[in-house]
Order: C-alpha cells, then sequence, then structure tokens
C-alpha cells in the first residue's frame, strides 16, 4: 500500500506543481490592446426576482464607454415578477430585456436562454454573469483589458457571499479558490480543467467556431467548463485575470438542500470529460481515498505501539509532506495574485473537509439524479 501512495503522491504533486507554476509565471505578458471593445453581457435569469434589482443597479455603475457595451438579460421560464423587472430595461439604452418561454429548442436548461441572448448581441466579445451578481464599476474595462489581439478567452474568480455577513473570508471562499487556482493554472498551459460561469468572456466567432453548445447542449450544467473544453482547440489564447476588477462578488443565496443539489449536479458531468480528465480525476478520487487510509492506519499504530504497522516508516510523513508542500505553493501563489492570502490560514480546516466532499459528490453524482431548480 506505501508503494502505491508514495507513486500517487509523486504524480499528484508533479501535477500540482505544474499548475503552480502556470499560476506563477501565467498571465503576466503585456500586450497592447484595443481601448474599449465591444462587449455584450449575457445574463440568463429564472426566478430571481429578488436578485434582480441588485444587478441592475450595479451594471447601471459601469465606467464604460456607453455606445460599447450592452447588458441582455434573459427571462428563463421565470414564474415569479422577474419579466416585470426586466419590462422597464427596454426604455434603457444599454440593456435589453428578453423573454424566452420556448419549450422545444435545439439545447436543454440555462444553455438555451443563453443561446437566445447570444443570437441578439452585437459585440464579439460575450462576457457572462449570473443574476445574483455584483459587478464592480470597472468590470468590462478588466475584460478589455484582458482581451488583448491574440486572447479569446478569459476568465475571473467568482466569491460567494453571505447576505447576512457579507465578507470573503469563509471555507467557502478558499475551495473556490482552490477550483480558481486550478483553472488558472491549467489555462496558462492549455489546461482545460474547469471555469466560471459567473464571470468569463469569449469571443462569439469563437463560440461559432467551436459548435456552440452542440454536443452538450442536452445537459443542464457545463455551460463553463464543458464550454472551455470543447472551444480549446480552438483558443490561441485564454487567460485567468488576477485584477481585482475581475473578481466577481455573487449572493449565496442557496439553501443547504439547493446546495447539496448543485454540488451533485457538478460532480455528474464526470462522464461528459474528455478521457484525460477522467482518469485524472479517477486518480484524484483514489488518492484521497489512500491518503485518509493511510494516515488513518498510521495514526491507528501510533495509538498501539505493539501492532504492526507503519507507523515507523518515514515514507507516511515524507509522503505527506510533499502533497502538502505542493498543494501550499499552489495556493499561496494563487491567494497572493487575488489578494486574498489572509485566507490560507484556513487551509487546515479545509484539507480536512474538502477530500471528504470531493469523495461523496463524485459518489454521488455519478449514481445519481439531482433537482433542477
Amino acid at each position: 500500500m506505501l508503494v502505491v501512495f508514495g507513486i500517487i503522491t509523486v504524480f499528484y504533486a508533479g501535477f500540482i506543481g505544474l499548475i503552480a507554476g502556470g499560476v506563477l509565471f501565467g498571465g503576466r505578458r503585456r500586450v497592447s490592446s484595443p481601448t474599449c471593445q465591444g462587449i455584450s453581457v449575457i445574463i440568463a435569469a429564472r426566478n430571481e426576482a429578488a436578485n434582480l434589482p441588485g444587478l441592475i443597479e450595479h451594471l447601471r455603475r459601469v465606467n464604460y464607454p456607453p455606445e460599447q457595451y450592452e447588458f441582455i438579460i434573459v427571462n428563463d421560464h421565470s414564474t415569479d415578477a422577474s419579466m416585470a423587472i426586466l419590462d422597464p430595461l427596454r426604455a434603457e439604452p444599454n440593456f435589453l430585456g428578453l423573454d424566452f418561454q420556448e419549450r422545444e429548442h435545439l439545447y436543454t436548461g440555462k444553455k438555451a436562454a443563453l443561446m437566445y441572448g447570444i443570437d441578439r448581441s452585437r459585440f464579439d466579445i460575450l462576457a457572462f454573469t449570473d443574476a445574483d451578481a455584483l459587478p464592480n464599476a470597472n468590470w468590462l474595462r478588466a475584460i478589455d483589458r484582458a482581451m488583448d489581439e491574440q486572447t479569446d478567452y478569459a476568465v475571473g474568480l467568482t466569491v460567494l457571499l453571505d447576505r447576512k455577513k457579507p465578507r470573503t473570508f469563509r471555507l467557502k471562499t478558499f475551495e473556490r479558490c482552490v477550483y480558481a487556482a486550478l483553472c488558472a493554472g491549467g489555462l496558462a498551459w492549455k489546461i482545460p480543467i474547469t471555469s466560471f460561469a459567473g464571470n468569463h468572456a469569449y469571443r462569439k466567432d469563437l463560440f461559432r467556431k467551436a459548435g456552440a453548445f452542440d454536443g452538450i447542449g442536452h445537459l443542464r450544467s457545463g455551460d463553463d467548463d464543458l464550454l472551455l473544453m470543447k472551444m480549446m482547440p480552438h483558443i490561441r489564447t485564454a487567460g485567468f485575470v488576477y485584477s481585482p476588477e475581475m473578481k466577481m462578488n455573487l449572493w449565496d443565496g442557496a439553501d443547504s438542500k439547493t446546495r447539496h443539489q448543485t454540488n451533485i449536479r457538478r460532480a455528474s458531468k464526470f462522464t461528459c470529460f474528455p478521457w484525460w480528465l477522467r482518469i485524472s480525476s479517477s486518480a484524484a478520487f483514489i488518492y484521497w481515498i489512500l491518503v485518509y487510509l493511510v494516515v488513518g492506519l498510521w495514526l491507528f499504530s501510533l495509538w498501539h505501539p505493539g501492532t504492526e504497522s507503519i507507523a515507523g516508516s518515514h515514507t507516511v510523513l515524507t509522503m505527506l509532506a510533499v502533497k502538502t508542500g505542493a498543494e501550499l505553493i499552489l495556493l499561496t501563489s494563487f491567494l497572493a495574485r487575488v489578494r486574498l492570502i489572509k485566507l490560507l490560514v484556513l487551509y487546515p480546516v479545509q484539507i480536512l473537509l474538502f477530500p471528504l466532499q470531493f469523495i461523496f459528490y463524485a459518489l454521488r453524482g455519478t449514481l445519481g439524479s439531482y433537482q433542477w431548480k
């Protein structure tokens, strides 16, 4: 067991080191870009009457030339007052409120609503966020700077804020930073690991060239990571934008049941991943089980000195040190670049909880169904 654990740890640390290198050295190039390119922001909203007023208020504050942007908010079969809130926007020059009520469409769920908005957009750069977002006033300028002549795809960090205590110092923020670090480091090497639907942008011609949502349109999720995987062969340059202006705050309004279903939905995409990501995810699943098993046996032998076990082996401590060191290099590099380094103190807690959650939802998402709002 120790041999297998050691071998997988070396590969795991090597992969994390590769991603850390992408975070450390990626996204630092300086290429002259056009100023104030045209940007169409597409937002799908289903039963978001509680969030739309806040979203619209923040969108009105954007610092960008009015003739160079548009906000397209698509009402996606809402049964609440969402459309009543969007209707008055038709009188505002930079807003377009659309009512999407088609029951039979080429695509399913949110993708159908997004496609409806994309088809009616005017500009080549398409940016996306969610209806519960609170965009920075300079968000569009951050996208404009990121989308230089060679860049086709850009993504930024999303942070979920609790309505009662809207702060970033949360385990949930740390967890999102883990995924964002994988996203950022992967993009530096043109490895599409994951993305964030609430804060990304790409060129319309790239979207068309990749076949739009064809092949994933039957899934209710995947308009971010699965789409990125489809696009990657056609992308010249993709990058993670570390600028604070690109960071997107979103309200974390989901209750525990909704959050549970969301995690299942995300994990259910496993069978749609490319072969290399399925193998990598499976290896991570096996590795985390081995970590708990090896550490458990090691601790057991410490509490029972007479037991023949791996207690005296330096291999366990060495492999855990290699694993922890690689993770800390990656997380420290990323958190420093997004200016959230204080979150690093949460690492000891998160490293105990995250693998358990990963293992549980990997099984639950692969074997079970989920509910969609």
